[in-house]
This record gives structure tokens, sequence and C-alpha cells, in this order.
């Protein structure tokens, strides 16, 4: 992710940046702190790189709410509002923050650094901070780059192989580098007197609405308002710079909605960007929604692709902190789109388990066990420890496999432009965090919300059911079992191997022996690395031999990962 870094090491910052084709760069020297920005040359009059003789501040991301927050307090200068709320709160300010932005702030009378992320840290912040030195970034291979050119060693952490190795992204705030960490959703650091203090300044909860005594129309009113409130955020914040909308397309109902609302709300034109197996589906069902909308679709066939070789492109962009093969063909749709006239790419990113739930009952909320690996045969080489941050089972799951996993795209997605998600806004993400898990299971809420406020989007089928959801549910059950037993019946006569859809990487795999061949050729050329340790090793050499293509693409991350970013 394009952003700054700051740093107290060395007299210069130098890095290569690879990615994306325009930047702004600029340098400063602070109390022996170097500071560099560099990023992409999108919404720079919400990045902020100002100082004055009490501050430095530096920012990175877009601040939705930014015009509302200057004309509350009667100013037009983002930083001396920022500064005027350091002095006073600065964590309960940043608490009303409403977008991406993160950032740091430098007082120069006490010579203090104040650090952040945004609630849901997909504005990334990764802290190198041993025997005196600290590296700030919202870019973990700046630090590395940064370390390298001064010499500076740094410890593989064997904790994070294992984590992609199950997980298949990290659990908590660990990096590869054992010195590195990353700020989790919603928290800050303080550096003062070569000491870091973490902190949190939000925190999901399910007790700030009461909404045990309201009728379902009265909370689907609720989801509905703070539905079209983020809308407006992110599509004003494109008006207002004089850019088009891009917004994500697909069979299912997140990304579905958040342009089938602001085509609503009238933000029209909209361009749509899908990317799929051809004839799939996913692919049929984003045509039909955006013929009916009357929107362009820019689709990126996922066939015959050249993504599965791109493992080191894909780590380096992601830093091996989410499984190469997750984004299959969304990073080629962003690289082919001229980004010079688009703004935010709006994206659907987990509203399946926002407006509705990873549960099934409240009677869950009460486990505390592993859940959402991609791989459970190295459990065990994994502790629960990491668990214990989470008072249920479901906000477990919503930060570790939503926050951290699902959202891990947005680092790749951020090389070319500002990704958000409607159903991060925070106050839509508590209000629904507080209706009872029972409404919102089995995309009950979420369905009932669909049909009453836009029954027109719910005229096309939902990719997960192959159906409308208005169908009764006994005639959605007889089909699935129809399609279940017709795609037994073309495994077994050798006439389909998988499912096709958005992410057909087992159908890639299985399917192409030049792609079998290069997996097997990447484990032997990068598993002897000097990093590993034996039963690290020995680890991977089973789960490769023995496991599915996901898990191989778990064992090749991790390889990845250290080639890039271990070379000595």
């Amino acid at each position: 992710m394009p952003g700054f870094i700051i740093s107290n090491i060395g007299n210069q910052i130098s890095f290569n940046e690879q990615f994306a084709c325009s930047y702004i760069d600029k340098q400063a020297m602070i109390d022996g702190f170097n500071i560099r920005v560099h990023t992409v040359d999108k919404f720079q009059n919400d990045k902020l790189f100002a100082e004055t003789n009490d501050y430095f501040i530096v920012t990175e991301g877009v601040l939705l709410n930014k015009m509302e927050l200057l004309k509350e307090n009667k100013t037009d200068s983002l930083s001396e509002l920022i500064w005027l709320h350091y002095k006073k709160d600065i964590k309960q300010f940043i608490n009303s923050f409403v977008g991406n932005t993160a950032g740091a702030i430098y007082d120069k009378k006490n010579h203090t650094w104040f650090v952040w992320t945004n609630h849901t840290a997909d504005a990334t912040v990764f802290v190198y901070h041993n025997e005196g030195n600290v590296v700030i970034a919202s870019q973990f291979d700046y630090i590395i780059e940064h370390l390298v050119s001064n010499k500076i060693s740094y410890t593989f952490n064997r904790d994070a192989a294992y984590s992609m190795l199950t997980y298949g992204y990290m659990c908590d705030n660990r990096t590869y580098a054992n010195e590195i960490i990353r700020l989790m959703p919603g928290e800050c650091i303080e550096l003062a007197n070569n000491k870091i203090k973490q902190s949190v300044y939000w925190k999901l909860n399910k007790n700030k609405y009461d909404l045990l005594s309201s009728t379902t129309d009265e909370i689907i009113d609720g989801v509905d308002e703070k539905f079209r409130k983020a809308v407006k955020y992110e599509f004003e914040k494109d008006l207002e710079y004089g850019y088009s909308h891009v917004s994500d397309m697909s069979g299912g109902f997140d990304a579905r909605m958040v342009t089938w609302v602001a085509h609503n709300m009238g933000y029209s034109p909209i361009l749509n960007i899908h990317y799929s197996q051809s004839n799939s589906n996913e692919e049929k069902i984003s045509k039909q929604i955006c013929e009916y909308l009357g929107h362009i679709l820019l689709i990126r066939p996922l066939d015959e692709i050249s993504f599965i070789y791109d493992v080191d492109r894909i780590v380096g962009m992601n830093y091996g902190l989410s499984l190469y093969s997750g984004i299959t063909g969304g990073e080629s749709i962003l690289k082919a789109l001229n980004f010079s006239a688009y703004g935010i790419e709006h994206t659907g990113m987990i509203g399946d388990v926002v407006i509705g739930s990873f549960l099934k009952s409240t009677s869950e909320t009460k486990k505390k066990e592993l859940s959402g690996l991609y791989s459970y045969k190295l459990q065990n080489k994994i502790s629960n420890e990491h668990l214990n941050i989470f008072k249920d089972f479901e906000l477990q799951k919503v930060y570790i496999r939503g926050l951290l996993g699902a959202c891990s795209s947005f680092m790749i997605r951020k090389k070319y432009t500002e990704p958000l998600a409607v159903f991060l806004y925070p106050d839509l993400l508590e209000y629904c965090m507080c209706v009872p898990v029972e409404l919102r299971a089995k995309h009950k809420l979420y369905n009932e919300w669909i049909i009453k406020k836009y029954p027109e989007a719910a005229q096309f089928n939902w990719t997960y059911i192959d159906a409308k959801i208005t169908e009764p549910s006994w005639w959605v059950q007889i089909k699935k079992v129809a399609r279940k037993g017709s795609a037994i019946l073309l495994h077994k006569l050798k006439l389909r191997v998988y499912r096709q859809g958005m992410n057909p990487f087992f159908y890639w795999y299985k399917t192409k022996r030049e792609y079998r061949e290069f997996y097997e050729q990447y484990f032997i050329d990068n598993i002897e690395h000097h990093v590993f340790d034996d039963e690290l090793k020995k680890d991977m050499i089973c789960l490769f031999e023995n496991g599915t293509p996901t898990e191989k693409s778990q064992v090749l991350t991790v390889l990845s990962a250290a080639k890039l970013y271990f070379r000595g």
C-alpha cells in the first residue's frame, strides 16, 4: 500500500515502488525523524503533509466526513482541526472519522508521536521498534527495505508462517518479521522517550444500540438509514474530486446492493467491474443487473489466465499476510483500468456477515475455538492465545476472518485507488452487531431488508442459492438437491471438474497440467530457504504433498514471503 514512512534510522529513506503509475512524493526531517510520503496521486486534499512550529501531521487515505467535520468546527484547515483535538482528546476525535484515514502526529514541544490506523485497519500501519530504532509505515515492505538499506537485521517469525499455513492469513498483529507488528483495528500508539504505548480508541461491541424491543421493520429501517448514509459518504467523495464512480458487481448481494442503492440515490452513471469464469452464474447475473440498471459492465474473464504464476507479485503487494490465490482476477482488472478518471473502488466487502452473521444462533457466541481456517491439518501448531481478547465467538470471527482475512485484499487494491466498503462504515457495523443473531442468521434480515426496501433487486437470482430470495424455501431446496446431483453425475462422467465462479482456483489447478508443474517447481526451488527450521520445513512438505490446491498455495505464500523478505 503506498503511503508514508517515519524513521529515526539513517539520513535518507529510499524504496522501490513497483505497482501504481502516478505518485506524489514528499519528504521532511524533524527532530531526528525522517518522514517520506509516496502516495498514489488521488484524493490529495484528504492526505495531509503539514508542518507548523507546534506540530507535524501526515495522513493517508480518505476522510469521508471531512467536510462535515470542518463545517461543524467552523474551520477550513483539517490539520489545524486535528491538532486542536490532539490537545483535547485525540482518541475521541479520530473515533469520529469515517473512511480509511490512518496517520501520525508529532508534538514538537513534547517530542512525542501519536499514530493510528482506522477503525477496521484496512488502512494498514506497521511498526518496528527495537533497541532505540523506530520505523513506522503504512506499507510493510517500506520498513523491510529501509532496514536492509541501513544494514539492520530482523528475524523470521515462524508463528506468522503457521498462521498462513492454517488460517490462510494473519490471525493477529503478527508479520513475517518478529520485530514488526501491524496495528489492529481501532488501535493507536504513542511514542515518547523511546517507549511505545499501545492502546485502543475503538472496539466493536454489541451494546451501543438497544434493539431487543425493536420490531423487525424498525430494525430494517435503521439498517437502511445507516446504509444509505454510508453510500452517500462514499459516492459524494467521488463527486468532491470530480471522479466518475466505479463499483464492484457480482451475482451475490453485497456488491449488488452497494451499486443498487447508489443508483437508487441518483449516483449514476456507475461503471461496474466483475471477474469470473465465462458463462458462470456470477457473470450471467451481473450482466442482467447492469443491463437493468443501464450500467456499463467491465468483465475480466477467469478462463485461461496467468494469475497463478504471479506468486511473488501478489505476495509483494499484500506482504504475504493473506493467501496469494485469494484475490484471483481482482488485481488484473484493476491493473487494466485507467483510474485517472475514477475515484473510490466501492466494494461490498463482508456485507454478508454484517447484515448477516457468521453464526446460526446466539448460543454459538459462547464458543472459543479456532475457526475460519483454510486448513486444519496444522492447527495444533498455533495456540488459542490470540482469541482471548474477544468477548464472544462472533466478534472473534468478524475481526479475524472478516477484517484481517477477507479485507486483506485492500492492501492490493490500494495500489491503484482508494478501496472502501459501505458495510465497514462504523455506525452501520455497530448497529448490525446489536441486532440479535437469530434475526441476522441465514441471511434472514438481509433478505427481508432487500425485499422491503429494494424489491426489484430481489428479482435477480442470488448465486448462493441459484434462485431468487422470494422463491419458496421448499422450491429452493429441491433445486439445490437437483444441482448437487447433477454436479456429482457430471463429475463421475468427467464432463466437469469443479463449479465455476469468481474464484475457480480448484478448476484451474485440476485441469491445467502446466499450473501443477509450476507449483511443483516453485516448491522445489524455494523449500530449502535458510529461515525454515526442520519442523516448519517438514510441516510444509507434508501439507504441500498431501494438501488441496488451496493448501498448496498457502505453502507457496510462505515460501514467497521468505524469498522476498529474507534474502541474506
